[in-house]
């Protein structure tokens, strides 16, 4: 990544022209800084999901190897083993499930009662004085 080439010193140009071509550069700067933050968010994003994909698969094959040594371990067949695994799974997303549902405190507590004080100013100050 290259910094945005850096203009020489103003020749005759005034304050706010200055000011206009370092805001710019830096404008600039942050956007190919973005970019390559983005890039790097994404390719992080794919390795997250590939994991999870091989962690879920892993887990379905773990579960399948207790079920089958189970059954072979017990004289349950192994259908039923099945469907007992599949209850206790449904039982813990419940439980997961309603542990979500629960009501949470407020996101953003303090930024919220700041706004609500400024709603508050700025409504004062449009009211007209007698």
């Amino acid at each position: 990544m290259e910094t945005p080439e850096r203009p020489g010193p103003p020749e005759g140009k005034g304050l706010n022209a200055s000011v206009g071509d370092f805001v710019s550069l830096r404008l600039r700067l942050v956007l190919m800084e973005a970019g390559d933050a983005a890039k790097t968010l994404a390719t992080k994003a794919a390795a997250a999901a590939a994991i999870a994909v091989m962690a879920i698969i892993a887990w379905m094959l773990f579960v399948a190897g207790v079920v089958g040594w189970l059954a072979v371990a017990t004289t349950a067949p192994w259908y039923l083993l099945s469907m007992l695994a599949g209850g206790v799974h449904v039982i813990i997303a419940g439980g997961l499930a309603l542990y979500i549902r629960r009501a949470a405190a407020p996101a953003f507590p303090l930024t919220r009662n700041e706004l609500t004080k400024d709603k508050e100013w700025l409504s004062r100050l449009k009211k007209p004085r007698h």
